[in-house]
């Protein structure tokens, strides 16, 4: 689908509605959990579709591109936490 996306317009149609979708989603969670902060993109499939990126971020604004796997996030605060303790 992102490589049909230059010349389909239907392909086009599904990444822009995926990134509309995400969009949506990434809003709702901010309103929900009361969250103002930056935002991190992450993922596989976001982060290796350029166009899809691109789309996101045209809805979300400003946003830091994850540059590890996002587990590694969860281990460095889990090392954080066993620090803060002692």
């Amino acid at each position: 689908m992102f490589e049909a996306a230059s010349d389909d317009a239907g392909a086009a149609l599904l990444v822009e509605r995926t990134a509309s979708a995400l969009g949506d989603l990434a809003g709702l969670v901010r309103k929900q959990l009361s969250l103002d902060g930056p935002l991190v993109l992450a993922g596989g499939r976001l982060l290796n579709q350029p166009r899809l990126e691109s789309a996101v971020r045209k809805r979300l604004g400003p946003a830091t591109r994850l540059q590890e796997a996002p587990v590694a996030g969860a281990v460095k605060l889990a090392e954080l936490s066993l620090t803060s303790d002692e």
